[in-house]
């Protein structure tokens, strides 16, 4: 053999030999570990695990066997289950003396629970039945429904806009856990104040009337009187319920906003800057707040109703509207450039409120 062989061929074994003196000297991954001595006994761990056998049947409230029943139990914090055979038989194994408590669970019965002592001189063939008592009847028969149509007319306040699209809701007024008193149901009301609603159950309903920009929610009412006196009705079954008619007492406030001197910080119209009248001021933001009837309000405080309120900006003229405003009393709100103003004041039911802002006093 060639110097140049054994040379590569000494060096692996070399190699080799540190590789394995290293394997058997260093401990893997930092994890020490001891060599046990000789005839070392070795811990016996406790499974919980027993010699008794627990046999049982079930059986219903006729003695029939019952099939494919769950049963439980629990000892020493190990879980032991079985299931029934078609006989209604079931054995739990491996279990030890004493006290256990079975629950059973089966199709068509109550969950169960039974109380077991067991011991050591328990009968290793012994069967004990237990019997199901508890079985889940059928369901109650559901009430039968009293359906009718409804058909009414609403008869809108001024300065209301029909075509936009107003919506009603029929808000039962029992409570939502009785079948018998119906459901909630909206209907869109047509632009000649119409209205028809298929198959509603019978029961007694509050109505509620949403404007267009209102629509989906239940709240404001635009058929609630300033005191906060809801519409109710009763439906009768069978078509007796004679044809709705319903009257809106939604307000609207309608004003202008002006100046009767020049001022910078406002936009008013240079086309009548010429004439004799005040200038109006366009694009100012008018926003109206109800003026909520707080009975924790101290003395001299006014509390807004902050979730509805209507706004709108003025027109070129000046001109502005607010719509479907419930009777009651409001606090207007008018920001123009730097000009901020508030007005309080009372929405009529079912009339014109007129309103006009001189901005430069």
């Amino acid at each position: 053999m060639k110097l140049s062989t054994i040379i590569p061929l000494a060096s692996l074994a070399i190699v080799g030999t540190v590789l394995a003196i290293g394997a058997l000297h260093d401990t893997p991954l930092g994890m020490e570990f001891t060599v046990p001595p000789r005839n070392a006994e070795i811990e016996v761990v406790d499974l919980g695990l027993g010699d008794l056998t627990l046999r049982g049947i079930l059986v219903d409230g006729e003695g029939q066997p019952v099939p494919e029943a769950g049963v439980t139990t629990e000892q020493a914090g190990r879980p032991v289950w079985a299931w029934s055979r078609r006989d209604g038989t079931f054995e739990l194994g491996d279990l030890r003396p004493g006290p256990l408590l079975l629950r059973v669970v089966a199709l068509g019965f109550e969950a169960s629970q039974f109380e077991v002592a067991l011991t050591e001189s328990t009968p290793a063939g012994e069967t004990r039945t237990f019997q199901l008592d508890r079985p889940i009847g059928a369901p109650p028969e559901p009430p039968v429904l009293s359906l009718a149509d409804l058909d009414g007319t609403v008869r809108f306040g001024p300065l209301a806009t029909p075509e936009l699209g107003y919506e009603l809701l029929f808000q039962p007024v029992t409570a939502p856990t009785d079948p018998a008193g119906g459901f909630p149901r909206r209907a869109p009301v047509a632009p000649d104040g119409s209205f028809h609603v298929d198959l509603l159950h019978a029961g007694r309903y509050r109505a509620i009337l949403l404007s267009p920009d209102d629509r989906g929610a239940t709240e404001p009412d635009l058929l609630q009187t300033r005191h906060g006196e809801p519409r109710t009705f009763t439906h009768e079954a069978g078509g007796d319920t004679p044809r709705l008619d319903l009257v809106a007492t939604m307000g609207a406030v309608t004003g202008r906003v002006y100046a009767s001197s020049r001022d910078e910080g406002l936009a008013v119209d240079l086309a009548a800057e010429s004439a004799s009248e005040p200038d109006p001021v366009r694009g100012a933001l008018v926003k109206i707040e109800r003026v909520s009837a707080d009975e924790d309000a101290s003395e001299g405080e006014t509390v807004l109703d902050r979730v509805t309120f209507r706004a709108t900006r003025s027109a070129q003229d000046g001109r502005f509207e607010l719509h479907d405003l419930l009777p009651g009393s409001y606090r207007l709100t008018l920001v123009a450039g730097r000009e901020r103003r508030t007005v309080d004041m009372t929405v009529p039911a079912g009339e014109v409120a007129t309103i006009d802002i001189d901005l430069s006093r």
